[in-house]
């Protein structure tokens, strides 16, 4: 069954909006993770390796089913799709905002990340179905840029504030209302769109293969560090099981796509789309860029409240500045794609982030304020929104209709498979080169009382320690040890360590963005574009 005719452009562009609605709430949720992530640490008292695993397994599990979920949309509905996706999206932010252990915590992430692979793959086909071509393609294309990037920036705010004020579940539970109103808008103005009928075949060994492999290597790369590659004090490290697994599954599932291939068995990649140039390379390009922003979205809340003692308020309003900036590259890239065309706007876009991310090497220290980091975040952010809307028009401009939702899959698979990966390795960096030799430091200090020691030990490994009931009481005790000649060299050894570690994880951002304009130098202008003069 052919996309059916998209109705009046008003109506069109009515449903657009709910369309973006939906996409902002779940930008959002990303983002007010990585700001109440401190708060979740010391209320559910984990150490902030393992409450990051509220953002890698909602990663790693919306990558993982991304592709299955788009050929899913495609032969069932794609209205259908993205409606039921948000309405499981409110029930995963029930579960989320309800959890009282971490455990509880991981599966409504996990259950929202399972959510957003449905969702995500859905709106791209339902965009391409609503704006076939011409300037409005390009408009529209441009305002779901700049809605990801308002996510980002609303995000934040909005998590810090309700942080501060209330508790870290308050803007979970803010997602349901937001939800189920975007759902209803979908169902009264959105046109159901098919590509095909009949019995539907996916491909369920290599989404199972796909996700434990994913699943193995990021859980390796983010533990690693701190547990142990392979042996600890008391035995196997899980991390030593866990990462040959993942790799082996990454392994098995290349094989079994291949054999399921030859043999007609439906897979998840349709070698016709990896057959589109500008596809390909654009996802590879934006790959890179995506691991950067992950790690930065992730590291930035960590620094400035763990070690410059900032609120979740003040975090959030600086992590804001980034969501900003990605606004306006994307109120902007529609002018720019028409005056440079869609690869020199990738490129200038891409080509700016590594320098960007380099600048903010010398302002990650101490005591400065975090608020210096707002300038460089801000140009960062508009750069990326450039870029996101160019490399969106080059990568889905010359996809075969048919294979529209699934294009907008594995897309997303790849770009939230590297954000994870990224922010896996952003966090092993950070947790493993930070804490040092904290323990046998403090055996020279017994004078310490149990709330001082467990401040240095939150700080130092990002868990709660004993006495500590808020970041704001951790705060205010490292302030006086600090200020106490006995103790400061202590905390000051810790905090620098920090310190080098956070320029670390940001020096390897910087590298993984440049990846991605080594591989956006390669791309052509889309074909379809091109003949719509979208260009």
């Amino acid at each position: 069954m052919a996309d059916q005719p998209p109705g009046s452009r008003r109506r069109r562009w009515a449903a657009f909006a709910f369309l973006l609605l939906g996409l902002l709430i779940v930008v959002m949720d990303q983002t007010i993770t990585a700001v109440v992530l401190p708060d979740i640490v010391v209320d559910l008292g984990a150490d902030v390796s393992a409450a990051a695993l509220t953002v890698t397994v909602f990663t790693v599990t919306a990558a993982a089913t991304f592709i299955l979920m788009g050929r899913l949309a495609d032969a069932v509905g794609r209205r259908r799709m993205a409606v039921l996706a948000l309405l499981g999206f409110a029930a995963g932010s029930l579960v989320t905002g309800m959890a009282d252990s971490l455990g509880v915590l991981l599966a409504g992430r996990a259950l929202q990340g399972l959510v957003l692979g449905a969702f995500a793959p859905a709106t791209v086909g339902l965009l391409n179905a609503l704006f076939p071509g011409g300037q409005d393609r390009v408009v529209a294309f441009s305002l779901w840029a700049t809605a990801s990037g308002s996510g980002v920036a609303i995000g934040p705010l909005v998590g810090g504030a309700l942080a501060q004020a209330l508790s870290w579940r308050a803007p979970f539970f803010l997602n349901i209302p937001l939800a189920l109103i975007a759902a209803g808008g979908l169902l009264a103005l959105m046109p159901e769109t098919r590509v095909r009928t009949g019995t539907v075949r996916v491909d369920v060994p290599g989404t199972l293969l796909l996700m434990l492999g994913m699943g193995g290597v990021v859980f390796g790369l983010q533990e690693g560090p701190s547990q142990g590659w392979w042996m600890t004090d008391t035995g196997l490290s899980p991390v030593g099981i866990l990462l040959p697994v993942g790799i082996a599954a990454l392994v098995g599932f290349v094989l079994v796509e291949r054999h399921r291939s030859g043999t007609g068995a439906p897979v998840l990649v349709d070698a016709r789309l990896m057959q589109v140039t500008t596809f390909r390379e654009g996802v590879l390009a934006s790959a890179g860029m995506s691991m950067a922003l992950y790690g930065v979205v992730l590291i930035v809340p960590i620094f400035t409240q763990f070690i410059l003692g900032a609120d979740p308020m003040e975090s959030g309003l600086i992590l804001m500045t980034l969501g900003v900036g990605m606004v306006t590259g994307g109120i902007g890239a529609a002018a720019v794609i028409r005056r440079v065309g869609h690869r020199r706007a990738a490129v200038v876009g891409l080509a700016a982030q590594p320098i960007l991310l380099l600048a903010l090497l010398p302002l990650i220290q101490m005591p400065e304020s975090p608020w210096l980091l707002t300038p460089v975040l801000l140009l960062y952010g508009i750069s990326y929104g450039l870029t996101f809307s160019a490399l969106t028009n080059v990568m889905f401009g010359d996809v075969p209709g048919d294979l529209t939702s699934l294009s907008g899959g594995v897309a997303s698979t790849v770009r939230l498979g590297a954000g994870a990966l990224a922010s896996a390795l952003m966090i092993g960096i950070v947790t493993g080169m930070s804490a040092g030799g904290v323990s046998a430091d403090l055996a020279g200090y017994p004078e310490l009382t149990a709330q001082q020691r467990g401040a240095v030990e939150q700080m130092a490994h990002f868990s709660t320690g004993p006495g500590m009931d808020s970041t704001g009481t951790r705060n205010q005790v490292l302030a006086h040890l600090a200020a106490d000649v006995r103790y400061g060299p202590l905390v000051t050894q810790i905090r620098g360590s920090f310190v080098t570690a956070t320029r670390t994880a940001f020096l390897v951002a910087a590298v993984m963005a440049l990846a991605g304009l080594l591989v956006a130098l390669r791309l052509p202008d889309p074909r379809r574009q091109t003949a719509t003069g979208a260009t």
